[in-house]
């Protein structure tokens, strides 16, 4: 068992870490991605690319940013670990980002096994192929929630 952490803890942090293996210069605005994702996760996710998104600009620039799915990501990560539930899709996201915001105690994240880590890697891929339609952008993600929750084993 692992400290006590709250599910915001752990989609915030998780994800910054996902963010700063994938998208390092994305950490700038990684905190205001994320309050922004906690309010309303359903339109952070279906505002991740399009005109101006990152910094409101206006200019018409496609950019997909990788903080909105690496908090997605997370999210769902996170739903696995607690709820053992192994399907990844962005309704399951949102309805868990909805919960946290409700505010439950801190509670310690049950073991991180090699079946759980593989779980949530293999649901991350298709979370972010399904978000993104970027089979390499899928990959990436996965292996790093593997490296990650290697790392928390």
């Amino acid at each position: 068992m692992t400290q006590p952490v709250s599910g915001t803890e752990f989609v915030v942090g998780f994800g910054r870490d996902i963010v700063a293996e994938l998208a390092p210069a994305e950490l700038s605005v990684f905190e205001a991605v994320s309050a922004a994702f906690l309010r309303d996760p359903k339109r952070v996710l279906s505002r991740r690319s399009g005109p101006g998104v990152v910094l409101g600009s206006g200019i018409d620039v496609v950019v997909l940013t990788v903080s909105p799915v690496a908090l997605a990501v997370a999210t769902a990560v996170y739903q696995q670990l607690v709820d053992k539930t192994a399907e990844s899709t962005v309704k399951h996201a949102v309805r868990m980002v909805n919960r946290l915001r409700r505010g439950k105690q801190p509670e310690p994240l049950p073991e991180i096994t090699a079946e759980v880590r593989d779980t949530a890697a293999e649901g991350t891929r298709t979370l972010v192929e399904n978000l993104t339609e970027d089979p390499d952008l899928a990959r990436q993600c996965a292996d790093v929630v593997r490296v990650l929750l290697d790392r928390r084993r």
